[in-house]
């Protein structure tokens, strides 16, 4: 009875909340949990449960999943606000059965937090689970990766889902117990990465001897070989052999680029992987990925007679996000940036500063960079960890307030323009690429 106390309380607070248009929460789940603590795993799922975790591409994977089986005519249930934890999974289900908790939806697509996977992937019972890969990550809660991986460890092997990894992750492809288990790989893309701060994976995890690689696509990406005990990166069994300006080749099979940023370029290949394990044709697969891109929350671009400006999502509180856009942006390219990643937490400033000296800003100097713009309450240690990066003062410009930062731009020269945010700061993100676009469009309607 406690169960369906909290079915109909947790629904008909939901109901309300809708009506309000403030349903993007997940307080119907805590309050279901609340009543009932087992609600996880009683309310009925439907047919097709796909969760996906992992460090970074949780929520690209999730949006282009959903909008791919949206043209099916499926019925989903999507927590479109990435809301990963217990409360959001709760609220997601809650919402996809009806009071007699019959599911109403033909799938259910779940964000997953990695740290809390050994609690509620048995709860959920999934049938597929794709791990994107294995990072440095929060210092706050997800910083130590072993941890993390004993517990996504556990979580897998309590599953009897189809499980997709990624073999160039050599973190987490060692997940699991290699039942029901696909790898996906990508090719060497050719470009030699920074050599980074802060080494996720340096050391062979069985006998501590230090790893040489093949090569490396970004961070620690890539495929590895250790001299001493001869442990190797996993192969791939779908493969990208190839990617072009507007295609990608997996499996000797073409598909259309969704993004040239590599690591998009791995989630794309998530996706067509987990498309495949479902039974989706070839042909299919790509004819759904055709109808699909990148969430324009994730990157957006634009070109003004030739002038480009971008705008790109860079996850603060994260050791290794904001580092692995600015490595793809290290190139000849004359440009300009800003940044807004600044340190809240709802309405609060945090203390926890330290993530900026895992990030790589020493990549600032190995591009050709004509100036950084950051703005927020805790401007002052940026501006201090990229002086101690070596970027020099008079590339760094202080914007006193988001509005101020499309202002400070340069927009008489042929410099690339990039807008870079934290998920937290999304509004202010798409405002100033919005604004910034407008102002170049209005320079040449003078002209």
């Amino acid at each position: 009875m406690k169960f369906f106390l909290a079915l109909w309380a947790s629904k008909f607070y939901l109901f309300i909340k809708k009506i309000q248009g403030k349903h993007r929460s997940d307080r119907a789940g805590l309050l279901a949990a609340k009543i009932c603590p087992e609600v996880l795993t009683k309310v009925a799922k439907p047919k097709l449960v796909i969760v996906v975790t992992g460090t970074n591409g949780k929520s690209t994977i999730t949006h282009l999943v959903h909008d791919m089986l949206k043209q099916e005519g499926m019925k989903i249930g999507f927590n479109d606000w990435n809301a990963n934890m217990r409360a959001g999974h709760i609220r997601c289900l809650i919402d996809s059965v009806n009071i007699f908790n019959k599911p109403n939806k033909d799938a259910v697509i779940l964000e997953a937090d990695e740290l809390t996977s050994n609690l509620t992937f048995p709860e959920i019972d999934p049938d597929y689970i794709v791990v994107t890969n294995l990072c440095n990550d929060s210092i706050r809660r997800n910083s130590y990766i072993e941890y993390i991986f004993s517990k996504l460890d556990e979580g897998l092997k309590k599953s009897h889902a189809k499980i997709i990894l990624n073999a160039d992750d050599p973190i987490s492809s060692f997940l699991g117990n290699g039942k029901k288990t696909k790898y996906i790989s990508v090719t060497n893309m050719g470009k030699e990465p920074y050599e980074n701060i802060t080494k996720d994976f340096s050391v062979c995890p069985n006998c501590n001897h230090a790893v040489k690689y093949e090569f490396r696509q970004y961070r620690h990406i890539g495929r590895f070989t250790c001299p001493n005990c001869k442990l190797t990166s996993k192969d791939g069994d779908y493969f990208v052999s190839s990617v072009d300006k507007d295609k990608l080749v997996l499996n000797n099979f073409e598909y259309p680029l969704l993004s040239s940023s590599i690591h998009n370029i791995y989630n794309e290949a998530d996706v067509i992987a987990l498309f495949r394990e479902m039974g989706y044709s070839e042909e299919h697969t790509k004819e759904l990925l055709s109808n699909v891109t990148i969430s324009k929350t994730r990157e957006d671009e634009a070109n003004i007679k030739g002038h480009k400006i971008y705008a790109r999502l860079a996850k603060a509180q994260n050791g290794s996000s904001l580092s692995t856009v600015l490595e793809s942006l290290v190139n000849k390219r004359p440009k300009q940036l800003c940044l807004i990643t600044d340190e809240h937490f709802g309405s609060k400033t945090m203390e926890t500063i330290t993530w900026i000296f895992d990030n790589d800003f020493e990549l600032l100097t190995k591009m050709n960079l004509k100036k950084i713009i950051i703005s927020g309450p805790r401007y002052l240690d940026y501006k201090l960890r990229m002086k101690l990066a070596g970027v020099p003062d008079e590339k760094i410009v202080i914007a006193e307030s988001y509005d101020d930062i499309p202002s400070l731009y340069d927009y008489d020269t042929n410099d690339d323009i990039y807008v870079l945010y934290d998920v937290d700061r999304r509004p202010e993100g798409k405002r100033t690429f919005d604004a910034v676009v407008k102002e170049m469009e209005a320079r040449y309607e003078e002209n």
